[in-house]
């Protein structure tokens, strides 16, 4: 069964400028506009639009035909993956780096969440040219991961595991984690950061209001 996604609206939507920083971060466009996905819910031919996050899709779908079988992406390996990044150290972690962005801490249970429904997403994701257009791809539980393309060029990559692989060095870096009470009065475990590959492209966890 195949599901495809297109991306929408990247060009003049909302831009937050902010104060410059040395740590990558500075002056990053987030659209937060709905991704707008076509999906062949009963594998009959016939494309369904829908929009929203690959959360809200994946629960229209199972409403739709609570048959669907979703598949799971397998993650790279993470030795792989460390050799793609792009600068040393590859992740800005933590919020005192990102306090100028606006940006707080995530639930790291919910941002881990969401890189599993990106590994169930097949098809190649793609963005218009950059630098620094940012798309939020997942978003619960008010946390969000952004795919964000430096280049100067439309990006394309192989599949939508490959941004849920992205993370990980940021849910695994001690600097990019904290305790902290964000739904009080429980401490849960936090992240919040961004991570940069070779290819030009980078990936951010983060709160945002879903």
């Amino acid at each position: 069964m195949k599901l495809f996604l297109a991306l929408f609206g990247l060009f003049g939507l909302l831009a937050t400028s902010v104060n410059a920083l040395s740590t990558g971060m500075e002056d990053y466009t987030f659209d937060t506009t709905p991704l707008t996905w076509e999906v062949d819910v009963f594998n009959n031919g016939t494309m369904i639009n829908m929009t929203g996050t690959v959360e809200q899709v994946n629960a229209q779908i199972l409403e739709i035909n609570p048959a669907f079988k979703f598949p799971v992406y397998e993650t790279n390996k993470t030795d792989t993956l460390m050799a793609r990044t792009q600068k040393d150290p590859a992740n800005t972690c933590g919020r005192d780096k990102t306090d100028a962005q606006g940006w707080w801490w995530a639930s790291l249970d919910a941002i881990q969440n969401g890189q599993y429904h990106l590994r169930t997403v097949p098809g190649r994701p793609w963005m218009d040219a950059g630098p620094k257009k940012c798309a939020r791809v997942s978003c619960s539980w008010k946390a969000a991961i952004y795919w964000c393309n430096d280049n100067d060029h439309r990006l394309e990559i192989d599949n939508f595991g490959l941004i849920a692989d992205c993370i990980q060095p940021i849910t695994q870096d001690p600097d990019c984690l904290d305790n902290q009470a964000i739904f009080p009065p429980q401490k849960i475990m936090v992240v919040c950061g961004q991570h940069f590959v070779k290819e030009g492209w980078n990936c951010i966890a983060r709160e945002d209001s879903c």
